[in-house]
């Protein structure tokens, strides 16, 4: 008997589910057109009645304008330090070993006037040990370069060895493809991927550009903080302050919906009906998306349900009951 019961009970409320906010058209009105295999900027509209908005929880609110500086994002990671370390000392010990054979073959140089001069073959041993000990540092030093980029190569001693024991840390950045950011910028400042306010303390004191990562599209950037509390592995956003501002409706981020790697939110264009638009991500605020174009101050965006409506329309469109 429990079992029949429980049975009932999940095809009534099968039945309320699947009744509420069901997509319909206007009468007589066409499908909106999409090129095959992409989804369109905007979906048909879906049509609710007000016990199904009232069931469904349906919140809006009015979109309103802002005007923000305009930025360019991109994700960042924190290097270990052991990676600098091992450059680092490779480097110096090279660079040591340079310095001392060079001295070495002036004093040696100096003294072949003098009477009871070195002979020959003990300059040629220090030229030829000079050569070598150079030649090992240029490469360390372009070893350094095709790791960490050519502008690693201007950085003062005294910053390596703040990299190396984790007093600044090197961070590795890439600022999508489509952004219009200079080869490299002045500074960076960076944000926790949960926030929006970057502490003081994350603004970049050094910025050079990076060798590419195979299969990583963009712009890669190293940049060097002053942020002992930045764990190494650490994934933060880094931001570039653009010259300019943008001005536009702000879509809320709680308003917003992700389908096939876009993201959506619903408009409520008259009481009842809810069409599917596309946010754009260029312009990112400290609550939701600034919208350059599509959207107008004042529209009625759904604050809270827009998942549902999400969930109702493509259960619709593949046949639900």
């Amino acid at each position: 008997m429990k079992a029949v019961i429980r049975i009932v009970s999940a095809l009534a409320l099968s039945t309320v589910v699947a009744s509420c906010g069901r997509p319909t058209s206007e009468p007589g009105a066409p499908a909106p057109a999409a090129a095959e295999g992409q989804e369109p900027a905007s979906a048909q509209s879906l049509v609710l009645s007000d016990e199904q908005r009232e069931q469904a929880g349906i919140e809006r609110q009015a979109l309103q304008m802002a005007t923000i500086a305009d930025a360019l994002t991109g994700p960042a990671t924190v290097l270990g330090r052991e990676v600098v370390a091992q450059s680092l000392a490779e480097l110096t010990m090279t660079q040591a070993s340079a310095e001392q054979s060079a001295a070495a073959l002036k004093r040696i140089e100096g003294l072949r006037t003098t009477p009871g001069a070195l002979g020959d073959d003990v300059l040629d041993t220090a030229r030829r040990q000079a050569s070598v000990d150079a030649a090992q540092r240029d490469l360390a030093r372009r070893k350094l370069a095709a790791q960490f980029g050519d502008g690693a190569l201007k950085l003062e001693s005294r910053q390596w060895e703040a990299l190396a024991d984790g007093r600044l840390k090197l961070l590795r950045v890439v600022i999508p493809d489509g952004e219009s950011a200079p080869r490299a910028p002045r500074s960076l400042r960076f944000v926790a991927l949960d926030s929006a306010v970057a502490a003081p303390a994350w603004q970049s004191t050094a910025v050079w550009s990076a060798p590419a990562e195979s299969g990583v599209p963009g712009l890669s950037l190293f940049a060097v903080v002053a942020a002992a509390d930045l764990a190494e592995g650490a994934r933060v956003l880094a931001r570039w302050d653009a010259q300019g501002t943008v001005t536009g409706p702000v879509v809320p981020a709680a308003a917003v919906v992700m389908h096939g790697g876009e993201l959506w939110c619903f408009i409520e264009s008259t009481p009842g009906h809810y069409e599917r638009k596309r946010v754009s991500a260029d312009h990112p605020t400290a609550d939701g998306y600034a919208q350059v174009t599509g959207y107008q101050a004042g529209e009625s965006v759904v604050l809270r349900g827009a998942g549902l409506l999400l969930a109702r329309e493509f259960g619709a469109a593949e046949g639900d009951p």
